[in-house]
């Protein structure tokens, strides 16, 4: 299932556990939905299953076959498939679970031991047989699996004359899956396929006065964090490191699709706020570092963002009150303003995006 962001899957994951029809699909009887994501934290997610407005009889029905996990750091590998394969069996103890959502997939991604992206083909071919298979076969090997894949806004015309455009560039999934796509071709007829909006929903319109902005501890590891226009902040980590196949150059276009990937999912970016790194312990750490910082500025030149450079110590001061604060430190102030870094990276990235919001851009 590849869409924009806020399109409504949640809408569809209540009327599939409740067994109503919905854009032409009737399931056979309610289905035990078992939603795995890893995008919003529990009280926003609250919030949006209470705003989807089905009927009541519909949520009540959906209550027993519907369960959805709040934001989860987890990355599909081995150990966490154990861990997700562990908890279907905890939700569904009695029968096995009927359908099996991974949203989004590049929150959960793991592209193996090259440890290429979700628009590697490779990777993808590796994550759909040695992950998603595997943990299908864990839990029951004729579930159904939906694999969400946030994309650009296209209009109707666009989607009509190529499908697959929405899923672009994730175009293994056209390779992969051929028979599990939704769309069929008749000669002499047109493609079969569900009519879906493709404009945002009310629940994902901007708030008025909300900025947009994103902080960025760039790096070999690169850590996040985002205040969308609705005020959630959101953070992670994210590596563009190139496989063994790859040419070095390969680790940039990566982090310029992953900037216009989040800028269409988030909107319109006010600004970008990064780490400036005067100093790097080592030369392959300045020239990753130095790499991203041109491909990032050269970006937001493009897109009319602003952008601003923050000093080390200006972040950690402001996070901790000590300008040489250490990794544990910074981890610790993060985690008091009830964040939960995976690492220093992520950490770096919040006290950074804090430091913006609450100086108005180093202003007051």
């Amino acid at each position: 299932m590849c869409h924009s962001a806020g399109n409504g899957s949640s809408t569809r994951a209540n009327v599939t556990a409740a067994g109503v029809s919905f854009l032409g699909f009737t399931p056979p009887r309610p289905l035990r939905v078992f939603y795995l994501q890893a995008e919003i934290q529990y009280h926003y997610l609250r919030e949006r299953m209470q705003q989807i407005g089905l009927p009541p009889e519909v949520m009540a029905a959906a209550r027993e076959n519907l369960v959805v996990t709040p934001k989860l750091k987890l990355l599909l590998d081995e150990g966490g498939s154990a861990l997700v394969a562990q908890a279907i069996q905890q939700a569904f103890p009695a029968e096995p679970v009927d359908i099996l959502c991974i949203d989004p997939i590049r929150n959960l991604f793991d592209g193996g031991p090259d440890g290429g992206g979700e628009n590697d083909n490779a990777a993808m071919m590796f994550f759909l047989k040695d992950r998603v298979e595997v943990l299908r076969d864990h839990v029951n090997s004729d579930c159904g699996i939906i694999l969400i894949h946030h994309t650009k806004k296209l209009s109707k015309h666009q989607v009509k004359e190529d499908p697959f455009l929405t899923t672009y560039p994730w175009a293994v999934s056209k390779a992969a899956c051929p028979a599990r796509h939704p769309i069929e071709q008749q000669p002499g007829k047109e493609p079969i396929m569900a009519h879906v909006s493709l404009t945002p929903s009310p629940m994902s319109a901007p708030f008025p006065g909300v900025p947009v902005v994103l902080a960025l501890d760039l790096g070999t590891t690169t850590g996040w964090a985002l205040q969308a226009a609705d005020g959630l902040i959101t953070s992670g980590t994210v590596s563009f490191r190139p496989s063994r196949y790859d040419g070095g150059g390969m680790r940039y276009l990566r982090f310029r699709g992953w900037l216009e990937q989040l800028a269409n999912d988030a909107g319109t970016i006010t600004a970008i706020h990064f780490e400036e790194v005067r100093r790097h312990v080592g030369t392959d750490a300045a020239h990753v570092y130095g790499g991203l910082l041109a491909t990032l500025t050269s970006w937001a030149e493009t897109a009319g963002v602003a952008y601003q450079g923050v000093p080390v110590g200006t972040i950690k001061r402001h996070a901790t009150g000590k300008g040489n604060a250490n990794k544990d430190a910074m981890m610790a102030a993060a985690r008091a303003r009830g964040f939960s870094p995976a690492d220093d990276n992520e950490a770096d990235a919040i006290a950074i995006l804090l430091w913006a919001l609450e100086t108005r851009g180093g202003v007051q």
